[in-house]
């Protein structure tokens, strides 16, 4: 059973102590909560109170409390159907989203379209009136459940339920047919379980656009003759983002750029520091080496001339056929000698490019390295400049309770001073009094001793 109750229209002064003495006289009350909490920098023309009772009978009981006036409102006093309170933000929308207070129209429908409590507790139903319905001989608005809030009754109040629709066409032909009627906000086309027909949900802007949606009843739109009924629930709409999904996006959005401007700056450093292909650099190492190329053959060239003049030596000597196959031998042994010297100067081309690649590889790891170790320092220092704000909040500390304790200290030192001084007007009036008693007992002892000399002298004269 439900527990909680729902007031609404609460003047903005009221406190929560005001609500709990006035429905404390109804029954024990588990929870009360009174939104908003704190003062907010909008102007709050009202506040919103859930209530929940120990016993669930109390919840009809406190519904007769309706259009009871508590400062200078009329409560307005409805079961919330959910189990639990719902927390501030929630409460916050139920209070800004106008919810509905009996025989009052909405402020987002027409002025002659209004709601209302219907029954008694606790089968209350919201019934709306139009009467241009009426007049236009069509169908009345249908009762709907009194848990729902002001916005969404205003939203299916707006909503026509088109059914029978022809699965051929397209969307777009069935909402520019309906933009006859008014300006559509929103379109969703629907379907039900086990049910071969076609269902299409259709939200106006503007209240009087659902009549001339509901005239629409079985005018043919394609194949079929579609029926238009009043709608009982409202199109289920996207969830606006809140600030702190908005928020986050961004932060995320942020950080991606940090990161792609922190990689091309790396990139940048490693271009910059290493050389590219085909740079000056490259060139001259080029042209080198063809030099020492032609080196190379100059030196095998004149190696040759000297060897083919050695050989015609030989020749005009007695060994011709000799010299020829040994100079034949020796060119192509020079040739095979030149031929493996090119090969050999393969390899040391790609140990080059090798090399080359890792000394960019070392680079880049040395500017990554040295990204990381700036990134340590910095937190380092982050960390380092916290330690002093701990170390300064600390020593602020010490030095308000030295000070506190100094302050302590005077005032029991003051406080001691004050009861010596005390003590020792104590004192000097005591001994004031003491010498004034003692001044006393003398002028007593010397006016006896007067008497008693006053008598003797007496008694001795009459003896005489």
């Amino acid at each position: 059973m439900n527990k909680i109750i729902q007031v609404a229209n609460i003047a903005p002064q009221t406190t929560k102590e005001q609500m709990q003495t006035l429905f404390g006289f109804i029954g024990k009350i588990d929870d009360i909560r009174l939104y908003p909490t704190i003062d907010l920098a909008m102007q709050v023309t009202c506040k919103i109170c859930f209530i929940k009772f120990h016993d669930s009978s109390n919840v009809s009981t406190a519904q007769h409390l309706t259009n009871t006036v508590f400062i200078d409102r009329a409560l307005v006093i409805i079961p919330f159907m959910e189990s639990e309170i719902p927390d501030e933000q929630r409460g916050l929308e139920l209070l800004t989203s106008g919810t509905l207070l009996p025989g009052i129209a909405d402020p987002k429908l027409p002025q002659h379209v209004t709601s209302q409590l219907e029954g008694f507790p606790p089968h209350q139903v919201v019934g709306t009136y139009d009467p241009k319905l009426a007049e236009a001989h069509l169908p009345m608005y249908p009762p709907l459940p009194n848990n729902y809030d002001g916005r969404k009754i205003e939203e299916i109040r707006r909503t026509v339920l088109v059914a029978n629709t022809d699965k051929e066409l397209s969307p777009q032909i069935i909402l520019d047919h309906f933009n006859q009627c008014g300006e559509v906000k929103y379109f969703r086309l629907c379907t039900r379980d086990n049910d071969p027909l076609g269902y299409a949900l259709i939200e106006f802007t503007e209240q009087p656009s659902l009549l001339e949606a509901l005239k629409q009843n079985g005018v043919p739109l394609g194949s079929q003759a579609i029926k238009v009924y009043h709608a009982t629930q409202a199109i289920v709409k996207p969830q606006a983002k809140t600030n702190e999904a908005a928020q986050k996006e961004i932060e995320e959005a942020m950080s991606r750029q940090a990161q792609t401007i922190l990689s091309q700056g790396i990139d940048s450093m490693t271009n910059a520091t290493t050389p590219h292909l085909g740079a000056p650099v490259i060139k001259e190492k080029r042209r080198s080496r063809s030099r020492h190329r032609s080196r190379d053959r100059r030196r095998s060239g004149s190696r040759g001339k000297r060897r083919r003049s050695s050989s015609r030596r030989r020749v005009d000597n007695r060994y011709r056929s000799r010299s020829r196959e040994r100079v034949s031998r020796r060119r192509s042994r020079s040739r095979d000698h030149y031929k493996r010297r090119s090969y050999s100067r393969s390899p040391s081309r790609s140990r080059k490019s090798r090399s080359r690649s890792s000394k960019r590889e070392d680079k880049k790891k040395s500017s990554t390295k040295k990204h990381k170790e700036r990134k340590k320092d910095r937190e380092k220092d982050r960390e380092k400049d916290d330690k002093r704000e701990r170390d300064r909040g600390k020593d602020e500390k010490r030095d308000r309770d030295e000070k506190r304790e100094k302050d302590r200290d005077e005032k029991r030192d003051n406080g001691k001073d004050k009861e010596e001084k005390r003590r020792e007007d104590r004192k000097e009036k005591n001994g004031r009094r003491e010498e004034k008693d003692r001044s006393k007992d003398r002028e007593k002892e010397d006016k006896v001793r007067e008497k008693e000399r006053i008598k003797e002298e007496v008694s001795q004269n009459g003896k005489e």
